[in-house]
């Protein structure tokens, strides 16, 4: 029986990308996919003779011990290691242990839901197939069971590592115990290419990281018998098969997706050494690592899919496999090297005061690992990794790194930087960020992709020329986030549209139809017209986007000692239209009002002076720190009715910084603009 949703669905996502890569989805997806009978010994892959012929399947666990100085981030056999450890994040131990107590239990909190683990097809009431073919199941259109990220997210079993970690730090066998049952019953109840569970390569390959990292976690656990160990073995051999066979290459640019498979397979093929295909995997997964390194990250080291927690997702996973490639004396693409460390500049670069970066464009809480507690948008762990394999001393960190830890066997090589911030004005060229920051003050101002050929990105949201600011740490004009991507298709759109933006919508209508939930047709595009400085002092930027074409929004970001101008103006098309400027605050923002265009902020101790040339109105409205999760928050609205647009709106660092103002905003105009 043909599921028409299924197909419906494919088609309404398939008909907004560009023609070019409609072709390459084709070709790569439809002609060349592997064509696999379900119950030949080729879906098997004989899996009782998947290790080296020379090795007896009873003695792998040996052969693993054996090597695991050599194939393996940490060596977890070493007493001095787990120590040294406890020693340095004694402040953490006991988290660690009641997180552990919680997962062995079943209890996880997954994207802003709370649940009990009842089994690996079901959460919150929602069960998802488990028999049919996984080619098979919709998740999109209208008889979808709800956000099957949840049930993702389940199996990817990031919990593990932290009962590893439990078991390693107390030697109590419940905790390797819970480990291998949990992993032990996801085989049982998964039948290969069956379920949700076999849908994504991401998926496969995410989970691997858990599985992997927690098995070298319990090496010398007497619960891990060579029945068991074997089991687990093979099962990982199969999801190496999976990813190799299935990998996401659909597209002339593909995305994360691909770069999660082939660091997993890196991860695999070097952690276990001892499988037939080991050294085929590894070999494959850097030639094409290379190709998609070179296609996926831009010149100025962002990534393309316009998304900075995607960005910090995939420096991490390719950071992940550099290490271990670097462990085990392979030599690495030169283009991986270099463009990997330009993504960590740009961590370092947009990351704010408090060391934490804007969450633009989506985002799904995406880790490679969970090592630690951080905060999804921290990018300390990030950055300490960067400074170990690149010898930057340049880079911010505020912390200790567990990831540095574990990725480098224990070693510290850096010392925890407490760095004043440089004064910065970067634009990033090929990306289209553009970036103000002081020692107290901090605005990125969002264009898009300056080139045509990447507007197409899934994650991409309709910010062109929006902004962010923190001061002193705290966060007041925030990009309201991502909420969800599947569980609503109206909820999903409006989180990604121009009004959940720090943006001007005309008429209250999106400047393109968002109904593809990864897509957007016509593709809004944004220029950076012109960039530097002003009589000596003044950095600015000016941008302007075709969304709502013929009219054109121009916006001047423009930086003064008090803090920044953001000069608006619309050239219109001769007709009445209604325009609306939307700044989005943080939920922990109090506004106290000052007059109808002026507003005070107050954030703990922070103030920050709003004013406009125009009368400002606030409205309730939403803010998503997180997939899953929605507050309330305050947005300010500034609007009015013509044929055409232009204001000033102000964010000064205080009330008292607008009797100091020296800025004249008509002589600005009148030399830089000409208008």
């Amino acid at each position: 029986m043909v599921n028409n949703d299924l197909w419906v669905s494919r088609y309404q996502r398939l008909k907004k990308r560009p023609i070019n890569e409609v072709i390459s989805f084709f070709l790569k997806t439809i002609i060349k996919t592997p064509k696999i009978i379900l119950n030949s010994k080729d879906i098997s892959y004989n899996l009782d003779s998947i290790l080296l012929d020379d090795i007896d399947n009873k003695n792998v666990l040996i052969v693993t011990k054996k090597n695991v100085d050599k194939n393996f981030y940490f060596n977890s056999l070493d007493r001095k290691l787990v120590e040294n450890y406890k020693k340095r994040f004694s402040e953490i131990i006991d988290h660690v242990i009641a997180k552990a107590e919680k997962y062995k239990k079943g209890e996880f909190s997954l994207l802003g839901n709370d649940i009990q683990f009842e089994n690996w097809h079901k959460v919150n009431e929602v069960r998802w197939p488990s028999e049919a073919s996984s080619k098979k199941i919709n998740y999109y259109g209208n008889k979808r069971k709800g956000d099957i990220k949840l049930i993702w997210e389940l199996n990817r079993m990031q919990y593990l590592p932290i009962l590893g970690k439990a078991y390693l730090i107390t030697k109590d066998e419940k905790y390797a115990k819970s480990i291998l049952s949990h992993i032990s019953s996801w085989i049982d109840q998964n039948a290969y290419l069956k379920g949700v569970n076999w849908m994504e390569g991401i998926e496969a390959a995410i989970r691997m990281y858990s599985w992997i990292f927690a098995y070298y976690f319990i090496l010398d656990s007497k619960s891990l018998n060579p029945c068991l160990n074997n089991k687990i073995l093979k099962s990982i051999y199969q999801h190496g098969q999976f990813i190799r066979e299935f990998n996401s290459d659909k597209w002339i640019v593909n995305n994360n997706h691909i770069i999660s498979e082939l660091s997993a397979l890196i991860l695999i093929g070097l952690s276990f050494p001892q499988f037939k295909k080991s050294e085929k995997w590894v070999n494959f997964a850097i030639k094409k690592l290379k190709k998609e390194v070179d296609k996926q990250v831009f010149d100025d080291g962002f990534l393309w899919e316009h998304s900075t927690g995607y960005h910090k997702f995939v420096a991490e996973l390719l950071a992940s496999a550099v290490i271990l490639l670097k462990k085990n004396n392979y030599q690495i693409p030169e283009i991986i090297l270099y463009k990997l460390q330009n993504m960590f500049e740009c961590l370092n670069y947009i990351s704010m005061i408090n060391g934490k970066i804007p969450l633009i464009g989506d985002e799904d809480q995406a880790s490679v690992v969970k090592l630690g507690f951080e905060s999804y948008d921290d990018v300390s762990d990030s950055l300490a990794i960067g400074t170990i394999l690149f010898k930057r001393d340049d880079f911010f960190i505020s912390k200790d790194s567990e990831s540095v830890f574990w990725f480098f066997n224990g070693e510290k090589k850096y010392e925890k930087n407490h760095l004043e911030v440089e004064s910065t004005f970067k634009i990033f060229k090929d990306s289209g960020y553009c970036l103000f920051k002081t020692n107290n003050s901090y605005l990125l101002y969002i264009t898009t992709s300056q080139n045509d050929g990447y507007l197409h990105a899934g994650h991409r949201h309709l910010d062109m020329l929006s902004i962010v600011y923190e001061q002193n740490r705290e966060y007041f004009i925030v990009d309201p986030g991502t909420y969800t991507y599947f569980a609503d298709d109206n909820i999903r759109n409006k989180f990604r549209g121009i009004s959940m933006h720090n943006n001007i919508t005309i008429d209250g209508q999106n400047p393109t139809d968002l109904s593809g939930l990864f897509e957007m047709s016509p593709r809004p595009k944004a220029k950076i017209i012109e960039h530097g400085t002003y009589s000596n002092d003044f950095k600015y930027v000016w941008a302007s986007h075709n969304g709502y074409d013929p009219i054109t929004h121009n916006r001047i970001v423009i930086q003064i000692p008090e803090g920044f101008i953001v000069y608006d103006f619309i050239k219109g098309d001769s007709k009445n239209h209604e325009f609306v400027s939307h700044v989005h605050l943080h939920p922990d923002v109090n506004i106290l009002r000052k007059n109808d265009r002026s507003v005070v902020l107050k954030k703990n101790n922070e103030t920050v002076f709003i004013k406009s040339d125009k009368k400002i109105t606030e409205e309730e409205s939403y803010y998503s720190p997180g997939y899953g999760q929605k507050i309330k928050n305050k947005t300010l609205k500034i609007a009015a009715n013509n044929s055409s647009y232009e204001n000033c709106f102000y964010i000064l660092r205080d009330v008292e910084s607008q009797e100091k103002l020296n800025f004249d905003i008509n002589k600005f105009r009148n030399k830089v603009v000409n208008y």
